[in-house]
């Protein structure tokens, strides 16, 4: 065996790093797990990290983690499982994390503030959309007359303003209230409806 093929991890082929330690003695640092030890190869180390290894990954999708939490904690995405519960309500969440974030809701607790005007949020969710404001950043905008707005909801509130096309109710229906945005009514088949006489007996 070669003293470069000697310095490389058996378990992931990463050269390991030798590193001073207080003593000024060499020792080597397993670039996996970051174990260090004072000589090479290592091999018992090595073989266990590597046993440990190839029991760490998802069966379900073949991700791999480096600690069994990590695994264990990403496992609940496939089972579906919800096993946080908030004390203050029934909703369930799948980490410790989401259920932390949903129980500000209960408590009143704003932790997230604006920067530029102080106003505080419960969810970080709802600062980003606030900040939305102070940026002028416009990212949805009406396809008929280009104004632009920061949020999907206030858009879809403009677009009452070009509603001035009523769609013709089909024969014997009621009419129907639905609109199309002025500008978009030739993308819009509409019946063809045509009305004959009854002959008089």
């Amino acid at each position: 065996m070669s003293a470069a093929s000697e310095n490389l991890c058996p378990n992931c082929g990463n050269e390991l790093q030798a590193v001073p330690n207080l003593e000024d003695d060499l020792q080597y640092d397993c670039i996996m797990c970051g174990y260090r030890y004072a000589y090479l190869p290592a091999a018992p180390h090595e073989e266990e990290v590597k046993l440990v290894a190839k029991s760490m990954y998802c069966t379900i999708c073949d991700k791999h983690f480096s600690q069994s939490s990590a695994l264990k904690r990403h496992m609940i995405v496939h089972s579906g499982e919800r096993p946080f519960c908030c004390e203050q309500c029934d909703k369930s969440f799948k980490t410790k994390a989401a259920l932390k974030r949903h129980t500000i809701i209960h408590t009143g607790e704003c932790p997230y503030e604006c920067s530029t005007c102080k106003r505080r949020f419960n969810q970080i969710s709802n600062l980003r959309k606030h900040l939305v404001i102070h940026n002028n950043n416009c990212p949805y905008y009406c396809n008929v007359c280009g104004k632009g707005f920061n949020q999907l909801s206030n858009l879809k509130k403009h677009m009452i303003v070009h509603r001035e096309h009523k769609v013709p109710p089909e024969h014997g229906k009621k009419p129907d209230h639905s609109v199309i945005p002025k500008g978009l009514e030739k993308t819009v088949t509409r019946p063809v409806l045509t009305f004959i006489k009854p002959a008089e007996a």
